[in-house]
């Protein structure tokens, strides 16, 4: 079994996704984010970053939507 789901403009890596909104006709897909944002100041500070947000849209995209939707039912 593949690592990687191939869409048409984007390969992801599954091990990468955090997690997946089940919307009607539309699938919102949460991964990991490579960049952190953080400051310093006088030797405490804070760190952060938020996760990348791929939509897949059955009217938009159907071919990846029913890419999607075969690889959630095989969960």
């Amino acid at each position: 079994m593949s690592q990687f789901i191939k869409l048409t403009s984007i390969i992801i890596n599954k091990n990468l996704i955090t997690s997946v909104f089940i919307k009607p006709n539309k699938y919102h897909i949460y991964t990991v984010e490579n960049n952190i944002n953080g400051y310093m100041l006088f030797g405490s500070g804070g760190a952060s970053s938020s996760p990348e947000k791929i939509e897949i849209c059955e009217k938009q995209s159907p071919c990846d939507y029913k890419i999607i939707t075969k690889w959630i039912e095989t969960i």
